[in-house]
């Protein structure tokens, strides 16, 4: 008895090979598409047991929980899944029959929440109750809350799991803080040993003073609605609290027969100057002109000839707009180093063809922006607000076209602008990086086959240029590494980052220094000396009152 559910199924599964209770509970009903994730050390053991064919193999041993479950949403991704489940590998399945909590097929279970996910736009996690929570809950369905132990997940969702917090509600937290809808299926029910029972797992993996500081990390990130209560018992001596923090966010599922009837909404406020996205191995993952689509925002996507073919079928054509880069500008580019073509020069190319290309068809800067961002962010009274209009780009245009000495701003990343603390609109003369607005008449280029951002960067600031990075508007970007194509599987894979970093220490010597950090290598640059101060255009005349450029909160609660 073979059968499958719509989505693929992932298992994490750490020293459990001869007492995986999830696999036992999908073989009873015929479930086979399922991959249990392990890590090397653990292979052979699972492998005796349950077959290659069924194992996926992390790529690293302990790394715990979160990446674990971060390494499976890549993988899905990667894999162009729209779907995903994820499962603790200590699950039985009941359903909630006439007050009573009886064994149930998971396939059915599975089907049931898949039918209702499909039928909308914007559901970024779903799952089943813990049947020891189920007795309280009066709702078939209920609705932006945590979701954990056995969720299915959107592939390509903003959110991300990360190691150093409560990995499973900080994933729900920030999918409901970026406007996705979370879902919990009250009748559908997992059944799990209690915490400490079984080996392996986190048993004994997760010490009681380790789980008080992740616990202490999350609240951290997540502010005054959460706490940690501190407890007299050496078994359980913290647990975090909330305070009805759930209750804030009142997004509706929104219906996919619905979008198709209603008129589609337009927004006027198209960017005055052009935007380009360069792009290399990710045809099938174009995440930031689905970004860019999703604002009905017209770009185009710098591609070389060899992968047209690929974008042409994979793109929006309403919105995107394929530039076949001129392999004179790989030939001309600067690599700043004398390896010539034994390696990939990068990006920078691409960028230089952008810059000529905007200046050719007569404007005055141009946007040019990597392909690996999942979401544009307008940061407002400290909530994230996720943007669907093109008036996330005419505010900061409108901004820095009034400077006559700014030469290139952009979009700060939203991970280093946390809620909890207060920041200034913007930061001037710093590095400007992944999503640049650049001023056409200035005379530099691209260069350098690595850190091509902090090197033009520089080059301005020396010459006394200002630059401005916005904390108001912030761009939501996948991990350096994280996702195939680009320059991952060219420079990062072979030879990690000290390549890079060597090369920004060569190139602005006076700035820079090489440093060991976050167990890899970085580059450090000071860019205290950098004084200069942005000044107004004479001409320029500043209307009073706030303009929104269209941008809406309503948007946000509606998506």
């Amino acid at each position: 008895m073979n059968k499958k559910t719509k989505y693929n199924i992932y298992i994490p599964s750490k020293n459990r090979h001869d007492i995986c209770i999830t696999v036992d509970s999908l073989e009873a009903c015929g479930i086979n598409n399922y991959k249990l994730v392990v890590e090397p050390q653990d292979y052979n053991n699972y492998k005796q047991t349950f077959g290659s064919n069924k194992l996926l193999q992390l790529d690293k041993n302990n790394g715990g929980i979160g990446y674990a479950r971060q390494f499976i949403k890549t993988h899905a991704s990667n894999n162009n899944e729209l779907y995903h489940w994820q499962l603790d590998d200590d699950l039985k399945f009941k359903k909630r029959v006439d007050n009573k909590n009886i064994p149930y097929s998971a396939l059915d279970m599975f089907i049931e929440v898949e039918t209702y996910v499909d039928k909308y736009t914007n559901i970024g996690q779903a799952g089943f109750r813990h049947q020891m929570f189920a007795w309280t809950q009066t709702k078939d369905i209920s609705l932006n809350k945590q979701v954990a132990g056995c969720v299915i997940v959107l592939s390509k969702s903003s959110a991300n799991y990360r190691t150093e917090t409560i990995e499973d509600i900080d994933f729900s937290m920030q999918t409901v803080s970026t406007g996705y809808v979370t879902a919990i299926f009250n009748r559908l029910l997992i059944d799990t040993p209690s915490t400490g029972t079984q080996k392996g797992g986190n048993t004994g993996a997760i010490q009681n003073d380790r789980m008080t500081e992740l616990q202490e990390n999350f609240v951290k990130e997540w502010g005054e609605d959460f706490s940690v209560e501190y407890l007299d018992n050496p078994k359980r001596p913290s647990r975090l609290r909330a305070s009805r923090v759930w209750n804030k966010f009142k997004q509706k599922p929104k219906l996919k027969n619905k979008i198709a009837i209603l008129k589609k909404p337009t927004y006027p406020n198209q960017p005055k100057y052009p935007l380009y996205i360069v792009s290399k191995g990710r045809w099938d993952i174009p995440l930031t002109s689905e970004a860019l689509c999703g604002q009905e925002v017209k770009h185009n996507i710098v591609i070389e000839n060899q992968e047209y073919k690929q974008y042409k079928n994979n793109i929006n054509h309403d919105y995107a707009n394929l530039l076949v880069l001129d392999p004179k500008y790989q030939d001309e580019y600067d690599t700043c180093d004398d390896l010539g073509d034994t390696k990939s020069k990068g990006p920078g190319a691409a960028r230089n063809f952008a810059w000529q290309h905007s200046i050719d068809n007569g404007h005055d800067w141009h946007w040019v922006m990597d392909d690996n961002i999942n979401l544009f962010i307008r940061l407002t009274q400290n909530r994230y607000i996720p943007t669907y209009s093109g008036g996330f780009w005419r505010a900061m245009e409108d901004f820095m076209t009034r400077y006559e000495n700014l030469g290139m701003g952009g979009p700060e990343y939203y991970m280093f602008i946390t809620r909890r603390k207060k920041y200034k609109p913007f930061r001037l003369n710093t590095r400007i990086y992944s999503c640049n607005f650049i001023r056409n008449s200035l005379p530099y280029r691209w260069r350098g086959r690595y850190n091509e951002d902090t090197i033009l960067s520089l080059d301005m600031l020396k010459d006394k240029w200002c630059t401005m990075i916005f904390h108001t508007f912030l761009q939501w970007k996948q991990t350096t590494q994280t996702v195939k194509g680009g320059n991952t599987k060219e420079f990062y894979e072979k030879e990690g980052t000290l390549a890079k970093s060597k090369m920004q220490v060569a190139v602005h010597p006076d700035v820079s220094e090489l440093v060991w950090k976050y167990n890899r290598w970085h580059h450090k640059v000071d860019y205290a000396k950098f004084k200069t101060r942005p000044k107004l255009r004479k001409d320029i005349k500043i209307q009073k009152g706030n303009n929104e450029y269209g941008m809406t909160i309503k948007q946000h609660r509606e998506r």
